[in-house]
């Protein structure tokens, strides 16, 4: 015979599985990893689908199993529109994967990275093994029957969103409002903070970093870089660091294509991959996000206002919630490489202006990006969801 046994699990360690089925090791997976260092009291395991060293090693302690279902889905389908065939396997596949990594970790829940419609196999998984499930919402959700499929089927889930302006998209698309807590990224600050030093003799030193992704803005910000080298010679360099999502290697050649043909490839320095961002931020004079379409958060200016750099963000979504301009930053039209070559210009040419842009948002970002109480209020949501799980018993 068996009894239905209701499990207090106040403060008691979890088990929790994180599935990370994005294509490559970017924002996401950097802040997924960070988080699953900051919760307390948790057992972590993270399932990946992609077999990027950097996601492993920056894992670090946390016990990472890689599964290339998803990377026999890229190969499959380079160069073509993704088949039905392919992805019925695919996610077949990555049901199997998940319920195995589940079964043997012996997960109390499931926490899956990305958003709602990448993760339907992993909603499927935890339907059918009556696992709680938490979907960690980091972009837009198109209309798809994919998504309208996912969303049907999400229960009882709970969604985590990473904006208030990603929480109003789920909203418009039909996702129960208790059902979502927005939740500020957790983003480990430098271990201390940077002294407020003179900057150094030389050109100014304006830079870009994150996932090299074909709408972050990185022709609107070489574009910039030569109009402001047709107006002030010699008087700026500028630096992008990171790499191309796992498959995309010809967006890297077309930048570099690109700087040649704007005559800029003297001033515009690839950097790659930079394992220590703080580091690289602590030798940059002005940090500029470009992206042209609305960002869902906007990690990497909460890196640079954390490292206390000036920022000079594209209008739009999160980034609207981390930049106030003229207060924590300046911003611009989206696209706009004019626009954000006088607001570079403007930066350069007024001290006081860029102390006390960095100053503010320093402070504010801080307070707003605490690590101990965002992490304290993922593990609030997990609490909140467990409870409500039956647990059978022999």
């Amino acid at each position: 015979m068996r009894t239905i046994q209701t499990r207090s699990l106040k403060r008691q360690r979890l088990r929790v599985l994180y599935v990370e089925a994005a294509l490559g090791y970017g924002g996401s997976g950097k802040s997924l990893v960070e988080l699953v260092r900051s919760i307390p009291d948790i057992d972590a395991r993270i399932l990946a689908g992609f077999p990027i060293a950097d996601f492993v090693t920056e894992a670090d302690s946390v016990e990472v199993e890689v599964n290339p279902a998803l990377v026999r889905l890229r190969d499959a389908s380079a160069g073509r529109l993704i088949s039905y065939v392919d992805l019925l396997c695919y996610t077949a596949r990555w049901i199997r994967a998940i319920k195995r990594s589940a079964r043997r970790h012996r997960a109390d829940i499931v926490h899956a990275n990305n958003g709602i419609a990448l993760n339907l196999a992993a909603i499927i998984a935890c339907r059918s093994l009556g696992v709680p499930l938490v979907v960690h919402q980091r972009g837009w959700e198109e209309r798809t029957q994919r998504f309208s499929l996912a969303r049907t089927l999400l229960g009882r889930a709970r969604v985590i969103a990473i904006s208030e302006a990603i929480a109003d998209d789920l909203s418009t698309l039909g996702i129960a409002h208790e059902s979502v807590s927005q939740i500020y990224d957790v983003v480990i600050p430098p271990l201390k903070p940077f002294e407020d030093s003179p900057r150094a003799p030389g050109p100014w030193r304006v830079a870009m970093h994150g996932v090299l992704n074909r709408w972050k803005g990185h022709d609107t910000f070489l574009s910039a870089a030569a109009l402001l080298n047709a107006r002030r010679p010699g008087e700026f360099l500028f630096r992008i660091a990171g790499m191309p999502l796992s498959g995309d290697d010809e967006y890297g050649r077309f930048l570099h294509s690109r700087a040649r043909e704007l005559n800029v490839e003297q001033i515009v320095h690839f950097d790659g991959f930079v394992r220590d961002i703080y580091e690289w931020l602590s030798s940059v004079d002005i940090s500029v996000h470009a992206s042209t379409h609305a960002e869902p958060l906007g990690r990497v200016i909460v890196e640079a206002q954390l490292a206390g750099r000036p920022v000079i963000a594209a209008r739009g979504g999160g980034a609207n919630e981390l930049v106030e301009s003229g207060v924590t930053g300046l911003m611009f039209e989206p696209g706009s490489a004019t626009e954000l070559a006088n607001a570079i210009e403007r930066l350069a040419s007024d001290a006081h202006l860029r102390k006390q842009l960095a100053a503010s948002a320093e402070e504010l970002t801080r307070s707003r990006f605490d690590q101990v109480r965002l992490a304290a209020s993922v593990r609030r949501v997990y609490d909140e969801i467990i409870p409500s799980r039956d647990t059978l018993a022999d």
